[in-house]
């Protein structure tokens, strides 16, 4: 099997609801980050559901490479770095800008 592509190197945080299914893209090719709209047909790739056990904000895997399953494990950190990515710096920023207007209340770890 391929190599996922690596949507994001940082989480995305969502808000997510008790008792909702949410299907995980696990290609890294969805334009709907990081959940599936169907682009994966004929990769050998599937999403991944995950159940919301509680409501509240759940940090999903942008780079596909997490050993946690569909939420973030630091496995980003690991990676090797790509050509045109953003910095750690734009990273963080991209990712505390997400966390600020969604209004959790948490601040990035």
């Amino acid at each position: 099997m391929q190599e996922p592509l690596i949507a994001r190197r940082s989480p995305y945080a969502v808000n997510v609801e008790a008792g909702e299914t949410y299907a995980w893209c696990a290609c890294g090719r969805s334009q709907s980050q990081p959940f599936c709209d169907g682009s994966h047909q004929g990769t050998g790739f599937a999403p991944k559901l995950f159940k919301a056990e509680q409501s509240g904000p759940v940090h999903f895997c942008g780079c596909k490479h997490s050993q946690a399953g569909v939420t973030c494990d630091g496995s980003h950190k690991t990676l090797p770095p790509a050509a045109s990515s953003l910095s750690a710096e734009e990273q963080m920023k991209r990712f505390e800008k997400d966390l600020k207007e969604k209004d959790w209340g948490h601040q990035p770890c």
